[in-house]
């Protein structure tokens, strides 16, 4: 039995004996499907909120944030996407400061001579 389905049944059977349906069944299966949908929904938003301060950290010159990857739905890909760009972004940043560094070496043992 998947999750949704046991939500389910333990809203409209709350309460109930087995077989025992009333009138206002489809009310409390509309109800539960919306609170279930509600909690489906802040889940969701509570993800992309904590990639957009993530995200935002990131813009800010953190190069060490990253974004905790939860489930295995399009929302959790996208978190191992932006990691794996964080990732690549601070790995470039490290590459060019170290030509940089390089480059400025060479600069100052030219004007030496």
């Amino acid at each position: 039995m998947t999750l949704v389905s046991e939500f389910l049944l333990a809203h409209l059977s709350h309460g109930r004996r087995a077989g025992d349906l009333g009138r206002d069944e489809p009310g409390r299966a509309a109800a539960a499907i919306g609170d279930l949908s509600f909690l489906v929904a802040r889940r969701t938003t509570r993800r992309l909120d904590a990639l957009a301060a993530t995200a935002k950290a990131l813009r800010k010159g953190d190069y060490t944030a990253r974004v905790a990857v939860s489930g295995q739905d399009e929302v959790a890909n996208l978190q191992a996407d932006f990691n794996a760009m964080a990732d690549e972004l601070a790995r470039t940043l490290a590459d060019l400061q170290v030509q940089r560094d390089h480059g400025d070496a060479a600069a100052g043992s030219l004007a030496a001579k």
